[in-house]
C-alpha cells in the first residue's frame, strides 16, 4: 500500500496491449485487481475530497478498464461506482481543473472553491519558458484525463479536452535536445531528465501501449526515439533503454523487422541474466538504496523492462476507447500540426 496507485500502474501497464499472450495478460489482471482492492479505500470516503484528486483519477481509470475486461467480477464493477461518486465530489468540491491538477497560485477561498489565477487558456502558449518538471506534470495530467474520458457517470470539469489537446500541440513546439548536443550524452542530468518527458510523450495518444503509435502522428518524436536509441543503450540504465524500446513496440516494430528493436531487446534481456534472472534486482550507479524513492524505483524496473519485450497486439481505435476519446479532443481542439524537427 505504500505504493498507492504506483503499484497498481505496474501491473496495469502489462496488461495493455498483450491481448496476444492471454494467459500472461489475465494474470497482470488478476494482480491489477487485487492491488486495486486494496488500496482504492485510501481514496474514497476521506474527509476531504481535495485530497489524493490525482490518485483518485487515475484509480477511477483503472476500475473502469478492469469492468470491462474482467468479467464476472461484481466487486471491481461496486469499486468502480463508489470511485465515480467520489471523483465527480471531487470535481464538484474542489475548483476548476487547473484546481484539480494543481496548477492554481492563489490560494483564496470562496465557497470551498479557490478562485485560481492560472491562466489554462495561456499555459501553452510560450513551450521554452516552461521549467522540465512542469511540462511532465502537466502531460501525466493529459494522460490520466484521457482515460477520465471513456466512463460514463463521470461529470467532468470544463476544459479537459482543450487541456488534452493543448498539450499535444505544446509538446511538438517545445524543444527536446538531443543525447549528441552534450559531450556527456545522457549523463548530462537535463538531457536525461526531460528524455523521460519525450518518452512519456506517446503514452498520451497510446494509453501506455493500448493502441498503436503512428509516425505522422508526430514526427519528432520518432525522430527523437531513432535519434537517441543507442545514445540510451550507451547510458545503460535499464528502465530508461527499456522505455525506448517499448516506443518502439508501440509503432510496431519487432525483432524481426527493427534493427534497433532486435538490439535493444537482447540488452534489456542481457541485464536480467545479469541480475539472476530478476530486473527488480538490476542495479545501476544512481540506485539510492535507502531513500525515499527507493521503493519506487525498484518496482521501476520490471514495470519497464516487461513492456520492452513483449510482443504487442493492439486494440483498435473505435468509439468508446481511449485512442478514440484522445482523437477526439485533437480532432475538436488541436491548433498545430505535429511537425517534423529533423
Amino acid at each position: 500500500r505504500k505504493l498507492a496507485q504506483n503499484a497498481v500502474n505496474s501491473i496495469m501497464d502489462s496488461a495493455y496491449g498483450t491481448e496476444g499472450w492471454p494467459d500472461f495478460r489475465q494474470k497482470a489482471l488478476k494482480e491489477g485487481t487485487r492491488l486495486l482492492k486494496i488500496n482504492y479505500k485510501d481514496v474514497v470516503g476521506v474527509d476531504d475530497p481535495c485530497q489524493d484528486m490525482y490518485e483518485r483519477m487515475e484509480y477511477v481509470g483503472y476500475a473502469h478498464y478492469l469492468t470491462e475486461h474482467v468479467p464476472n467480477d461484481p466487486e471491481i464493477t461496486k469499486v468502480r461506482d463508489e470511485l465515480i461518486f467520489a471523483t465527480n465530489k471531487m470535481f464538484e468540491k474542489c475548483g476548476s481543473l487547473a484546481d484539480v491538477l494543481n496548477l492554481s497560485s492563489d490560494e483564496d477561498d470562496d465557497d470551498d472553491k479557490k478562485a485560481s489565477t492560472f491562466d489554462m487558456k495561456t499555459m501553452f502558449d510560450e513551450p521554452e519558458k516552461v521549467n522540465g518538471d512542469d511540462v511532465y506534470t502537466w502531460l501525466m495530467g493529459a494522460i490520466t484525463l484521457t482515460d477520465l474520458l471513456i466512463i460514463p457517470g463521470l461529470i467532468l470539469p470544463d476544459g479537459v479536452e482543450e487541456y488534452i489537446a493543448g498539450m499535444w500541440d505544446f509538446l511538438s513546439t517545445r524543444h527536446f535536445e538531443n543525447a549528441r548536443d552534450h559531450p556527456k550524452h545522457y549523463k548530462h542530468e537535463p538531457i536525461e531528465s526531460e528524455s523521460w518527458t519525450v518518452t512519456h510523450s506517446a503514452y498520451l495518444p497510446t494509453g501506455y501501449g493500448r493502441h498503436m503509435q503512428s509516425v505522422e502522428d508526430a514526427p519528432w518524436l520518432f525522430h527523437y526515439i531513432r535519434e537517441n536509441y543507442f545514445y540510451a543503450m550507451e547510458y545503460g540504465l535499464l528502465d530508461h533503454i527499456s522505455e525506448f524500446t517499448d516506443l518502439l513496440r508501440q509503432y510496431g516494430c519487432t525483432e524481426k523487422n527493427d534493427y534497433q528493436l532486435r538490439i535493444g531487446t537482447k540488452f534489456v534481456l542481457n541485464l536480467y541474466l545479469k541480475s539472476n534472472r530478476s530486473w527488480i534486482d538490476h542495479k545501476s550507479e544512481d540506485d539510492d538504496d535507502d531513500g525515499s524513492e527507493y521503493d519506487y524505483n525498484r518496482i521501476h524496473k520490471p514495470w519497464t523492462a516487461i513492456s520492452a519485450v513483449i510482443p504487442r497486439k493492439f486494440l483498435p481505435v473505435t468509439p468508446g476507447t481511449y485512442g478514440y476519446a484522445f482523437q477526439e479532443a485533437v480532432r475538436k481542439y488541436g491548433k498545430k500540426t505535429q511537425q517534423s524537427r529533423g
